[in-house]
């Protein structure tokens, strides 16, 4: 059915007569009007040709995009109504471009092509998508410059966000939200497309995939690999173990390209360490102020990484982040409990295989160890100091030497190993210890806060070091006399021996002898304290006897001595060659 159009061209008959178009604009009358006089009809036939033609087209445009017909009828208000339709109606429709470009590079022609990118914010372009995307994208038109293309989320796409045969809406932005104000496109729409999201943040929000995800407790699929792998961004959401045997490095996307909250949670069920590589120039934030680019799973381990605010950063969590954080536990108290390290340490001054000796008196000493405990305080952390090899002189002051008051003649050294929290060095120092010294020193040198007592030595009257061995916590020196007499002693007396051992002692060695002018009946022994403790004796029938004895010590530099005999003058000697402290 043919839509009348009362609005006629006129003059357009082959042969009609109407000036050629050079010399219609040509004529003053263009500028001034017709003037009063003769007006030449091909002149007068072309003015009126022009303006009828666009009357007609006008006209047509009406009856196209409306439907309506265009009556001449002498009023203006129904054709104004009618065009002012077709115009809306125009406007809604869309050119579809044609895409030209290739997989997550694509381009367009159009009609009539762009002489320059946009410079603002709002350009529009429809295109007919021919290749699916597979990740971050571009669109380029009109074989101008590509630029990135961002979905409403304002994340590069994904994947899947352009389907083959889509009908995409591309809009130009120019803004401080998306590409560090640089012109990129933003995905509107896309038929058939998976639609790009920001982070829900209120209840009548569209949530995210993975906001998703979490809420129920699931993740985006599982994948499994035994050999180092790259992972790309549609596996974000995912868990992903790893079961290989041999050592393997699986690397993640870039973290511009994935979006806030994306993540990836990864499992060792292998044998072998598993490294979690983060794309150049991001970071991996397991806690604290640590940073790091690479992370190691040891078999068992799990790690769970997800991109920050920041495009660049990921907050990393799981069992393997204790690699940069250690468990922070309370004391044990039962068997099964986590213990801390300090319990796990044990006593300050524990030592593993210690040894020192000297054959003669000297002013220096040399101690060996495979392993010593330090502390900086009673019941405190401690550090074990590993391959001990230490020298420690009389004759020099500070770290090496004597520390605080001066050595003294027949009185004693303690001895300290000490390890230094600053630069990490071992080092040794003696003190004056001719009263019982703490087993953490009270006062060492600066620096060396972690001291543990590891010998007690005594000194001759030249306050060099004795003649003496140590093995672990026990000395052992040439026999020393400490208590003889000739007399029978009882009830038990007291016997100071504060000339052989220090009063850092807990126990001694050494010897006892008995004998008589005649042969006897004869008994000799000693003990920790008056009440007999510790007794250790020898009883004999003759005229001599000795026997050996390890005492523990109950008064500071003393023991108790009592002893028998039935005839004849006795001689009764104690004898100390050791103690332990």
């Amino acid at each position: 059915m043919t839509i009348e159009n009362d609005f006629l061209p006129f003059a357009t008959g082959g042969g009609a007569n109407v000036l050629p178009q050079s010399a219609y604009a040509a004529l003053p009358a263009v500028s001034t009007g017709y003037q009063s006089g003769v007006a030449q009809s091909a002149a007068l036939n072309k003015t009126w040709r022009q303006s009828s033609i666009m009357a007609a087209v006008v006209a047509q445009f009406i009856n196209a995009q409306t439907g309506q017909p265009a009556i001449d009828d002498g009023t203006t208000a129904t054709l104004l109504a009618n065009l002012t339709s077709a115009v809306n109606a125009a406007s809604k429709n869309k050119i579809v471009l044609s895409d030209t470009g290739a997989v997550n590079a694509y381009a367009a022609a159009n009609p009539v092509p762009m002489n320059a990118l946009p410079t603002v914010t709002g350009v529009t372009q429809t295109v007919q998508i021919a290749h699916a995307n597979t990740g971050a994208s571009t669109y380029a038109p009109d074989g101008l410059a590509a630029k990135p293309v961002f979905g409403l989320g304002g994340s590069v796409l994904q994947g899947g966000e352009l389907p083959l045969n889509g009908l995409a809406t591309l809009v130009s932005y120019v803004g401080p939200l998306l590409n560090g104000g640089n012109l990129c496109w933003v995905l509107y729409e896309c038929v058939g497309g998976a639609q790009q999201v920001a982070p829900a943040i209120a209840g009548q929000h569209a949530v995210q995939l993975q906001q998703a995800q979490a809420m129920r407790g699931t993740y985006n699929g599982t994948y499994a690999y035994n050999t180092s792998q790259t992972l790309t961004t549609a596996q974000i959401g995912a868990v992903v173990d790893f079961y290989g045997a041999s050592a393997g490095t699986l690397y993640i996307p870039q973290g511009s390209t994935v979006p806030q909250g994306g993540s990836f949670y990864f499992v060792n069920v292998g044998t072998a360490i598993l490294t979690i590589a983060l794309y150049a120039g991001d970071q991996a934030l397991p806690g604290g102020s640590i940073s790091t680019t690479t992370i190691a799973l040891q078999p068992g381990d799990d790690l769970a990484i997800t991109r920050s605010v920041l495009t660049t950063q990921w907050l990393a969590n799981g069992s393997c982040v204790r690699q940069f954080n250690p468990l922070v536990v309370n004391a044990a108290t039962s068997g099964t409990h986590a213990a801390q390290m300090q319990q796990m340490i044990g006593v300050v001054g524990s030592v593993r295989n210690l040894k020192a000796s000297l054959a003669g008196a000297n002013t220096s000493i040399t101690f060996t160890a495979d392993e010593i405990g330090v502390k900086s305080a009673l019941g405190g952390p401690a550090q074990m100091l590993a391959n001990f090899n230490q020298t420690v002189s009389t004759t020099t002051t500070g770290i090496g030497g004597v520390v605080g008051a001066a050595l003294t003649a027949n009185g004693y050294a303690g001895i300290y190993a000490a390890y230094n929290v600053w630069t990490g060095a071992q080092g040794i120092f003696v003190v004056n210890a001719n009263a019982f010294v703490p087993y953490v020193a009270a006062s060492p040198p600066a620096g060396w806060v972690s001291t543990g007592l590891i010998s007690v030595w005594p000194l001759n009257g030249s306050a060099q070091f004795k003649t003496g061995v140590q093995f672990d916590r026990d000395l052992v020196f040439p026999i020393v006399v400490a208590y003889i007499t000739s007399a029978v002693v009882s009830p038990l007396s007291g016997i100071s021996v504060a000339t052989i051992i220090p009063a850092n002692a807990r126990a001694i060695v050494g010897e006892i002898s008995a004998s008589s002018t005649t042969s006897s009946n004869f008994a000799a022994g000693v003990t920790t304290d008056a009440y007999g403790s510790g007794q250790q004796n020898i009883t004999q029938t003759g005229v001599a006897g000795a026997c050996n004895y390890n005492l523990k010590i109950g008064l500071t530099q003393a023991i108790y001595f009592s002893s028998s005999n039935s005839a004849g003058t006795p001689t009764f000697t104690v004898y100390i060659t050791g103690y332990s402290i």
